[in-house]
């Protein structure tokens, strides 16, 4: 009889158990539809378009999936769109902070404003992200992945990128370099091709590419919010970067911000090896004469030093100002403004005359 009891009482215990579940799962999907909902009600009172075809929270009993169709988010004031034609987000019930989210195959970025704007329809293998959601439905933390995608852009040209990543983390004041509010990201890229006709004499393939940063608050949203930027003070420091592209391989350090008329003022320092091998690919080419190829290669010699892993590195500092950049003393290229990109249709906003390049100091 007690047995039969005991036996009894852990069937009910169960379906108590199985009932309470079911009850909490449906609870956290109602939630999540909730939260959607409120999180778009709030970005479209903050100037953002978000819209959709519709959203549905299916999954029962194990993960939450989110299913939005058609998702588009824009900022027109800022000058950019993004469109999937389906998100999927995953939760566990009972950790609805953290998500993972599958973009699918297919996405649409509109960058620009006026007749500026450019489209960029980006077809991927495989496009991921996981993101911790903080306070507000506010995104602390993400990391994301792309891998076998192709980038088509106007006239035929086309990027491919063998694997890419981007992470950001919001910075909470821990350190002084480190204010709260700020973002840390870093970028990495591998295995790109760039579109034809581009590359000039280091060719389209870029081997690696990484980057670290700290951007600091207020963060931009947007071309139109880079003015307000810059008058807050706004500089973009970036902590390391590495650049494998052709022959040549680059790394180092610096700051980014704009100058009055929204030019990029910079100030670098780096390191470049590979500059033999770098030479022997022009002279291949035809670029420079196998005579003047020896000679480079001396001049060049006596001015490295032996680098990190033992290769010969030179050591150069690159600047931005006045609407030039330098390697050293020498001018290598005219910089655009970025006021036309900041001004709301797209035609080319006041900007003052600058005084005429000067030669900075290395």
């Amino acid at each position: 009889m007690r047995y039969h009891v005991r036996y009894a009482l852990l069937i009910v215990a169960l379906l108590t158990f199985i009932a309470g579940y079911c009850v909490f799962w449906f609870a956290m999907a109602r939630t999540v539809k909730a939260d959607l909902g409120a999180w778009i009600a709030a970005r479209n009172a903050a100037g953002y378009r978000v819209s959709t075809a519709g959203y549905k929270v299916t999954g029962f009993p194990s993960t939450l999936v989110l299913t939005i169709d058609r998702l588009q988010i824009a900022k027109p004031a800022a000058g950019w769109t993004w469109s999937v034609p389906k998100l999927l987000v995953f939760a566990e019930p009972w950790n609805l902070r953290h998500v993972i989210v599958d973009f699918g195959k297919t996405q649409r970025f509109t960058l620009g404003v006026g007749a500026l704007h450019q489209s960029f329809d980006v077809t991927a293998k495989d496009a991921k992200a996981s993101a911790l959601i903080g306070d507000n439905l506010k995104i602390a933390a993400l990391d994301s992945i792309l891998t076998g995608a192709e980038i088509s852009m106007a006239g035929g040209a086309v990027l491919d990128i063998g694997e890419a990543q981007a992470h950001g983390r919001r910075n909470d004041g821990q350190s002084p370099g480190r204010p709260a509010g700020s973002v840390e990201i870093a970028l990495f890229a591998k295995n790109v091709t760039l579109p034809a006709g581009s590359g000039g004499l280091l060719g389209r393939g870029v081997k690696n590419f990484a980057l670290e940063a700290t951007v600091p608050p207020p963060l931009p949203t947007g071309f139109q919010d880079l003015a307000a930027w810059r008058q807050d003070g706004g500089t973009l420091k970036i902590n390391h970067f590495d650049l494998d592209w052709g022959e040549l391989k680059i790394s180092g350090s610096g700051t980014v911000a704009l100058d009055q008329d929204m030019r990029p003022e910079a100030a670098f320092v780096t390191e470049v090896g590979g500059f033999d091998q770098a030479i022997d690919a022009l002279v291949a080419a035809g670029e420079l004469q196998p005579i003047n190829g020896v000679r480079a290669k001396i001049v060049l010699g006596l001015l490295a030093k032996p680098g990190k892993n033992g290769e010969r590195e030179l050591r150069v500092p690159l600047t931005a100002e006045n609407g030039r950049l330098y390697a050293g003393p020498v001018a290598l290229a005219s910089l655009p403004s970025l006021a036309a990109l900041t001004s709301p249709s797209g035609a080319p906003a006041a900007v003052s005359v600058a005084p005429s390049p000067k030669t900075p100091s290395p």
